[in-house]
């Protein structure tokens, strides 16, 4: 009787010391986090045929309306809104083609061109197709028969093997092409086909080897496992060695074969229902395929039935997804993300695998999470639940948990409505009965709990029981953290505070905790010693809000403030987002230091890990969002916890997710974004074209420009010559000695004659009009007023020869402006040659009629004289030159070089009604501005 008691107690205490036992109920469902592709994204539809990936990785996706390709950011469209069934892709020669049943479509970047399959009409067969090497296909007649398989090419298509297996493939068999070997799942068994040789007289010739491995018609695919080979049936996996087949496990009862099975080798490695792919990949060369990197330790294979997919590790088989509508392809790219192609679009599992944890109760969220001695996963929920590896163990509808933990000596310790309890390795419960307000958050520091209230921070020390009061001064804590010196900071709505001298021995109301109570002893404070009080700063911003912050094992303490890091070394806080810019714009709501020195960043849409040095800086960055992997609906202000094995749980609003921070570090696929293709001009060569001809140009066009400078400034220097020999010219001629003669030979009368008054007029008249043509030698143009004068003086002096034959007369207009500018002794030469010429060949003399006017933006002059004409002055003057009008011309063509509108002359012979010669007109247009350089 005593022996049946001592047992009886013996199995009560097994039920107190293990509460997740066979009667707890679960709690927990898994799911690997994937990306679910609609029409919404971009896809012509929802009912998908076929995925893959062509060398440059983008992903192709034939639908049942064309085809898309995804370059991990967008969907670029091919056929789009025709009904074309898109079930095959290949790439030859770097030119992709999309293949229907009867034709393909070659892809030149986004366009596409049209051509047919095979010239004998013969149809693709994508049944039993789906395993083979790129650019192989399975041609079949509208009978399907006559089947053989073909390899295209840039030319059209070699036929590799025909035989009348092949016609014995079923929709649900997928031919498999190895290295050396064709291997035919039929409803009569396993067929190995093999080239091989045959003597024969006058030497050997090739032929085809079959060899019978099996009758077991249940065999679907085929699947390379390391150095060895897998068949899928609906009842076993096999492997196959030495033509010898060998059941080696048994497939799920869950299995459904109907469409057959799609095999894919992985390198995921499984943790919860994760898959490592780690499969063969084939070169294809000749007729077979050449396995390059195989492995059989750790290798996983994917298999997936029309609607769930499964994993295969060597030894046992795994559900890992279910509930697909009709699986027609599953594919593993080359950053190992598993895709899978369904009627109801596309799902795409990343490689790294983050674990979504959902609880059973969808009215309920995980809030706090942590790790107990014994690698047990405690989670607290909204609903007051206690979590254990997946097990409820406790359930207080009318708890909650706050999204905090911490761990300490084996044991976890959650914040709920009105207390703080703790969860040891074997999963007893213990209520730490504190007396005091709302919790706010726990915490670990120097081995003791750090509790926030919304009035205080306390530390209770899990070896005695005893509860300090740290600070009462700072309101609404949200998180804590030590940096191993005595020293804690505590981050609040109202910015950041340092506690120092935590670790001193204070001894107020002391709470002893025993079992499920509490025993207050004494009602005041007990003093031993010297008590001294921490000591509570302000260390930032009181507006900045931190609600995050964790501390490695060489004191370096991490905190975020919305969208900014920040790091506490040595008492001094050095911000990081210079260092992490990638964390801008994402509001930080969770930070942790893992056992490896890795730091975990969750933001509501992101998650960052990097690694941490020395210094306690950053390095080996990396991000993850919805695009790679992170799907969890923003993290809650929370804790993290950590398991062994290094897997680190985070919990969001509507879920929690799992994942290995220095998998991600390694395994990072920030290149899974494909860069568009470069435009010949984007090439580096192309680049330094570019440069050596833009420099090249710039050099010519510098030397044309100082070529046509250096000719300028010669033109230039060559006119200014010209112009100052021409000046010389003219004042040479303007010295006739003829007409000084006159001049002086009349004053000399006027003096003979004692008329004194008439010698000093003219001899003043004389020497004004020799010292202005000297003083005017190098001026190339003067005033209407000082060419006016200049011409009075002249046509005076000669009147001293001419006395009443010379008759002259000035008219100027009203509108003149005596200060435009003229070409230098412009009326001079006119009526110098109307003197010489004109009325100097006439006895009885002539008169000079001298007009100046302005009329449309020109200053106008004219000389008119009723001399003997141009025609008999040349007869009488045979010897004269005409240099003086000579000079002025090429005066005025040189001036009119820099002038875009010119000075224009013209010379009229006037004449009678009979046509007899009565005088010439001199008429020169001068523009208004005109430039005399």
């Amino acid at each position: 009787m005593r022996a049946m008691n001592k047992t009886i107690l013996f199995l009560l205490s097994l039920v107190w010391l293990f509460p997740t036992n066979l009667w707890a109920e679960d709690a927990m469902r898994h799911d690997l986090s994937y990306r679910r592709f609609t029409t919404h994204d971009g896809l012509p539809q929802m009912q998908v045929e076929r995925i893959w990936q062509d060398s440059h990785g983008y992903i192709y996706i034939g639908t049942l309306s064309g085809f898309v390709r995804y370059d991990g950011r967008t969907f670029t469209p091919y056929l789009k809104g025709q009904r074309i069934n898109i079930v095959q892709f290949a790439e030859v020669e770097s030119q992709v083609r999309a293949l229907t049943f009867g034709r393909q479509w070659l892809i030149n970047g986004e366009h596409t061109q049209q051509q047919p399959l095979h010239p004998d009409g013969m149809m693709l067969n994508i049944f039993n197709a789906l395993d083979l090497p790129n650019g192989y296909v399975i041609l079949e007649d509208d009978d399907e028969k006559n089947r053989r398989l073909c390899r295209l090419t840039a030319t059209g298509m070699d036929t590799i093997c025909t035989h009348p297996l092949l016609d014995q493939l079923l929709p649900d068999r997928k031919l498999f092409v190895d290295s050396t070997s064709i291997y035919l799942p039929t409803p009569h068994g396993l067929y190995r086909m093999m080239r091989g040789t045959r003597n024969e007289e006058g030497g050997t010739r090739d032929e085809e080897v079959i060899h019978r491995l099996t009758d077991n018609s249940t065999l679907f695919s085929l699947c390379r496992y390391g150095n060895g080979l897998l068949a899928f049936g609906s009842d076993s996996i096999y492997t196959i060695e030495n033509n010898v087949v060998r059941a080696c496990c048994a497939m799920p009862s869950t299995l459904q074969p109907d469409y057959g099975l799609i095999v894919r080798g992985t390198r995921h490695e499984v943790r919860d229902a994760r898959c490592e792919v780690r499969g063969a990949r084939y070169e294809v060369r000749g007729t077979g395929c050449e396995v390059r990197g195989a492995r059989c330790e750790g290798t996983e294979i994917l298999m997936a039935d029309g609607h769930s997919l499964y994993t295969f590790d060597g030894d046992t088989i795994r559900t890992i997804a279910t509930g697909f509508n009709l699986i027609k392809d599953m594919f593993v790219d080359r950053w190992e993300r598993l895709w899978v192609a369904t009627y109801e679009g596309v799902y795409c599992y990343f490689n790294r695998h983050f674990i979504n944890h959902t609880l059973s109760d969808e009215n309920d969220v995980a809030r706090a999470v942590g790790v107990t001695g014994g690698n047990h996963l405690v989670m607290g929920t909204l609903n007051g639940k206690v979590i254990i590896d997946g097990k409820v163990v406790s359930d207080q509808p009318d708890n909650f948990f706050v999204p905090s933990a911490a761990s300490i000596g084996g044991c976890v310790y959650m914040a709920c409505m009105d207390d703080v309890i703790s969860i040891d390795s074997m999963g007893h419960l213990t209520n730490l009965h504190l007396p005091y307000g709302r919790y706010q958050f726990v915490s670990r520091a120097d081995g003791k709990v750090i509790i926030g209230t919304r009035q205080m921070v306390l530390a209770y020390n899990p070896q005695d029981g005893r509860i300090d009061t740290l600070a009462t001064q700072i309101r609404h804590p949200w998180c804590a953290a030590s940096d191993g010196h005595g020293n804690l900071y505590v981050g609040s709505t109202y910015g950041l505070y340092e506690v120092r001298g935590t670790r001193c021995e204070v001894r107020g109301a002391r709470y002893e905790v025993r079992g499920a109570r509490c025993e207050v002893r004494g009602t005041g404070y007990e003093v031993r010693g010297k008590r001294r009080e921490p000591e509570v700063r302000l260390i930032s911003h009181p507006k900045l809000i931190v609600t995050a912050m964790a501390s490695d094992e060489q004191g370096h303490v991490y905190y975020a403030t919305n969208d900014s890091l920040f790091l506490i070394r040595d008492g001094e806080s050095h911000a990081l987002n210079s260092q992490i810019p990638q964390i801008s714009g994402h509001e930080v709501r969770a930070l942790h230091v893992t056992k490896n020195g890795t730091l975990v960043v969750a933001a509501i849409n992101a998650l960052f890990v990097c690694r941490i040095d020395g210094d306690g800086l950053l390095t080996d960055i990396a991000q993850f969002n919805h695009l790679n992997g992170f799907t969890l609906l923003e993290p809650q202000k929370t804790t993290m916890a950590e398991k062994e094995d290094g897997t680190v749980w985070l919990a969001g609003v509507e879920a929690a997710t799992s994942f290995i921070p220095d998998e991600l570090l390694l395994d990072n696929q920030a290149d899974t974004f494909i860069a568009p293709p470069r435009s010949w001009w984007q090439h580096w060569w192309a680049v330094t074209l570019i440069i050596v001809l833009t420099l090249s140009v710039l050099i010519f066009l510098t030397w044309l420009i100082l070529q046509k400078r250096n000719r300028y400034n010669m033109q230039r220097l060559a006119r200014a010559k010209k112009l100052k020999e021409l000046q010389v010219s003219a004042i040479r001629l303007k010295s006739i000695p003829h007409f000084h003669s006159n001049v002086l030979a009349g004053i000399e009368y006027f003096l003979m004659n004692d008329n004194t008054a008439e010698a000093t007029r003219y001899l003043k008249l004389y020497s004004d009009f020799t010292n202005q043509t000297l003083a005017n030698i190098d001026r190339p143009a003067r005033t209407v007023e000082e060419e006016l004068d200049y011409t009075r003086k002249y046509l005076t002096l000669e009147q001293l020869r001419y006395g009443e034959r010379l008759q002259y007369h000035i008219n100027v207009g009203k509108d003149v402006d005596m200060r435009a500018l003229l070409p230098t002794m412009l009326l001079h030469t006119y009526c110098q040659n109307a003197v010489k010429h004109g009325i100097g060949n006439r006895s009885e003399g002539g008169c000079i009629d001298i007009s100046i006017d302005h009329h449309n933006g020109a200053t106008k002059v004219s000389v008119k004289d009723n001399g003997v004409g141009r025609e008999a002055a040349a007869r009488l003057n045979h010897h004269s030159t005409h240099q003086g009008l000579l000079i002025l011309m090429e005066q005025v063509e040189l001036y009119n070089q820099t002038n875009s509108n010119p000075i224009t002359q013209d010379v009229t012979d006037l004449k009678d009604s009979k046509g007899n010669a009565i005088g010439t007109l001199f008429e020169m247009t001068i523009p208004d501005k005109y430039q005399y350089n």
